[in-house]
């Protein structure tokens, strides 16, 4: 479910402090700027609501076994399977105990019904079954006013 970021609820407090104002003060000017800005913000997520969920990621690891000491490679095939643009994404792939640190991964908006490829290799694997968790995408509009995050793709086990 989409959420107004800060600064979509700093808009929103602007367009009930303009049309207070405009009530106070009686010119019907400002509730036209009151709606504007309301506007904005309705638009914005609505945007990310019919786009956001209709991202589709698939992760693969390079080499899909890898061997203790390597140092894989992850491939992201990000696909919008919209008739919009995408909204800007910010993936989060959990690792589990594959590796200590989470990799976050900024990926522009794509274009209708396109994909893009991201990949980004990782530090040395240790021996094991390595359980990764279902990644997880933050959809944003344009202007940061909105924002929306659900996962986007199934968990993972790794043998390494």
């Amino acid at each position: 479910m989409p959420r107004p970021t800060g600064r979509g609820y700093t808009l929103l407090a602007l367009a009930a402090g303009t049309y207070l104002a405009g009530r106070v003060v009686g010119t019907w000017e400002l509730y036209f700027i009151a709606i504007a800005f309301l506007a904005a913000v309705v638009v914005s997520w609505i945007l990310v609501a019919v786009t956001g969920r209709r991202i589709r990621v698939t992760r693969t690891l390079t080499p899909e076994r890898p061997v203790d000491g390597d140092t894989p490679e992850f491939t992201y095939r990000i696909k919008n399977a919209s008739r919009l643009p995408g909204p800007q994404l910010t993936l989060r792939s959990p690792l589990g105990d594959l590796s200590p640190l989470d990799l976050t991964l900024e990926a522009p908006g794509l274009a209708p019904r396109g994909e893009t490829v991201l990949k980004t290799h990782i530090d040395r694997v240790n021996r094991g079954v390595h359980f990764l968790p279902a990644m997880q995408a933050v959809a944003d509009d344009p202007l940061g006013m909105v924002s929306s995050a659900h996962k986007v793709s199934a968990p993972l086990v790794v043998t390494v």
